[in-house]
């Protein structure tokens, strides 16, 4: 047998990783203060997301607008937030300082109006916080004899619909909090808590002591149906709907996670088993959001996203449509169109798009023919110019000329990055995230003696180009990987904390800072740097995910640069290695590095195997080597420094 090296990345048992799936089923472990990730679709554990920073008995979860996770502490008057792709602590949101005399939390939910709304289950009120600042606004629920809230969603009215589960009752409320009216089956169903609209408008009601889910009308408050009942259901609480249309119900008392057919109601198995990943008191759910965005690297001179327009986004070199280009649905909304006959994008004549020194060259093309001998993609006359030859990649600067071997002809959608690193001497072209070809260059950094628009097609080249953005500078490998592999490529154009600053621009864009205050001048706004004095430390570490081996050929190579990166560089690195053997023990430190990159050029045995695991230290804390299948954070035998 052939040695192999194995990764163990987050908290993945002797299996290859990547980072979350956008779309991984979240769940709240009360018991052992976890919040714990599943695959979606199978159930499957995949790691602890998130725990620790004063997580204590998690109870409600929720995705706020903003795209972060929000978790209430279900005996402790306290709301943490939550980086909602990586699980990373960024601060309390809702504390005992906060006004409105939140007592503890018992679950949560974001309203249309994008505020918070907390259960305070041992005083029975809804509390109302303002879901950019935490700020308390006003009690959106209370009295009428709602005792015990446990449950809390809102309808496709826009009314506010409790569970409270001393009073076995509904407790529905407006947007103002004017109590509106209650409902239940009987009081031979008893303590109603989790609640949850099906696609239909149905609400279905967790009965947690006859351990069933009822679905109701919710307009006229009528018992309809026995939603969920059987397979050793006990205590229900939370209620998801699944992917494939089925509803999911946390069995409270078993540990576990079970399926109904959505329409008969019939047990369809135990979608996560009792105790699996360490789960003990399944509470509440939230999907991971796909996040279909990420914010354009620093150094970028023009972007043509393609969105049914040749505008420059970042600045005024603004293209026109000549000889039929036209625009298609792309990569992201529209983009380009060609014909491979004589259509092209013409981008008049300017000095900025003539970079005198390092620059870089990024689009998404798909092919709709494998391509002949030579199709111009982009090209700036005698200059520069990255086209596809015989399906693949090729970038000539002046008269160098790098030919890839990736092939990027097979009508697919493919992310091409062209760089000129006139520091390292080098001509580099990258395909999909990855590295595809390397070569020297040692030419005169030369600007165009006779003035040439920049274009893009123009000629042979048949099919689609989308989010084309020049650079005047080498984008890293490491900016290249993530550029491709978080958020798929696509980067931001709308503003979604509304500072009105655009999100592409906005060095906090998750958090309102219309000043943009940046006391370091690192890029990261004071508003979300966790070190607002020091330019080499941006975030807190977290879990680091995305960690790979072998990265093209060299082997050797351990990478985890496209999550690494973001914590700033002053961050350390430490790594870890183990043989399979090893996985409930615990490995031994191999090497602290100040880069998020190192290397092994150590074989395992034959027929043997490694894993690696990585963590980052930085002035902001210490991130962890992940957590093993029972949920317990994962030591080393021999730890790093």
């Amino acid at each position: 047998m052939h040695a192999t090296r194995w990764i163990l990345a987050w908290a993945l048992a002797a299996t290859a990783t990547s980072r979350i799936a956008a779309g991984d089923l979240l769940v709240s472990s009360r018991f052992n203060s976890h919040v714990l990730r599943f695959d979606a679709a199978t159930g499957r554990f995949v790691g602890v997301f998130a725990s620790g920073y004063g997580m204590a008995n998690p109870n409600g979860i929720a995705y706020g607008p903003d795209g972060n996770l929000y978790v209430g502490n279900g005996d402790q008057p306290r709301v943490l937030k939550l980086d909602g792709q990586t699980g990373e602590f960024l601060g309390n949101f809702v504390t005992t300082a906060t006004r409105g005399g939140l007592a503890n939390c018992r679950a949560i939910a974001f309203g249309p109006d994008g505020n918070l709304y907390v259960d305070s289950g041992a005083n029975d009120v809804v509390l109302a916080y303002d879901g950019r600042t935490g700020a308390f606004l006003r009690v959106a629920a209370q009295g009428n004899g709602m005792d015990g809230p446990v449950g809390l969603t809102f309808g496709p009215d826009g009314n506010l619909y409790v569970g409270a589960a001393l009073s076995n009752a509904v407790y529905v409320f407006d947007p103002a909090g004017t109590f509106l009216r209650s409902f239940n089956c009987s009081f031979n169903e008893s303590n109603a808590t989790g609640v949850l609209f099906d696609p239909e408008g149905h609400l279905f009601v967790a009965q947690s002591v006859t351990n069933k889910v009822l679905a109701f009308d919710a307009e006229s408050g009528a018992c309809e149906r026995i939603v969920a009942e059987g397979g050793g259901l006990s205590i229900p609480i939370g209620m998801i709907l699944a992917p494939d249309g089925n509803l999911l119900v946390g069995s409270f008392g078993t540990n576990s996670v079970l399926k109904f057919d959505l329409e008969t109601g019939e047990w369809l198995g135990a979608f996560i088993p009792s105790g699996s990943g360490g789960l003990h008191g399944t509470h509440n759910f939230a999907y991971v959001p796909d996040l279909s965005c990420g914010q354009i690297p620093p150094g970028a001179v023009a972007w043509w996203p393609g969105d049914g327009t040749a505008h420059d986004l970042l600045g005024t070199h603004d293209g026109a449509l000549r000889n039929g280009a036209a625009f298609a649905p792309g990569k992201d909304q529209d983009g380009f169109l060609f014909d491979g006959v004589d259509d092209a994008v013409e981008v008049p004549d300017a000095p900025a798009l003539d970079p005198v020194g390092s620059f870089s060259l990024e689009l998404w093309m798909r092919a709709t023919t494998p391509g002949g001998p030579d199709a111009a993609l982009l090209e700036k006359g005698a200059l520069y110019r990255l086209a596809v030859a015989q399906g693949h990649a090729v970038f000539a600067v002046g008269e160098v000329v790098v030919e890839g071997r990736a092939s990027v002809g097979d009508g697919q959608w493919h992310h091409l990055v062209a760089a000129r690193d006139v520091e390292a001497g080098t001509l580099t072209l990258f395909v999909d995230g990855a590295l595809d070809v390397r070569a020297p260059w040692s030419g005169a950094a030369e600007k165009d003696g006779e003035a040439s628009p920049f274009i893009l097609g123009g000629g042979a080249f048949a099919g689609q180009l989308d989010e084309v953005a020049l650079y005047a500078r080498a984008l890293s490998a490491c900016e290249v990987s993530a550029l491709f592999g978080v958020g798929h490529g696509l980067k931001c154009k709308g503003d979604g904390d509304g500072d009105g600053v655009a999100d592409y621009a906005d060095n906090c864009p998750t958090d309102p800072n219309p000043a943009q205050a940046d006391l370091d001048g690192d890029g990261r706004g004071d508003l979300c740097d966790c070190a607002p004095a020091d330019p080499g430390t941006l975030a807190a570490p977290g879990e680091l995910g995305g960690l790979e081996v072998g990265l093209g050929s060299d082997k050797a190579r351990l990478d985890w640069c496209a999550r690494g990166a973001r914590y700033g560089g002053e961050t350390s690195y430490d790594v870890a290695r183990g043989d399979l053997a090893q996985l409930a023990s615990g490995g031994a430190c191999l090497t602290s590095t100040a880069l998020p990159l190192a290397s092994d050029p150590t074989l395992p045995a034959p027929g043997k195997g490694f894993w690696y695991l990585a963590r980052a230290r930085n002035a902001c804390g210490s991130g962890t080597f992940g957590f093993r299948r029972d949920g317990q954070e994962r030591l080393l035998a021999t730890p790093c420094p």
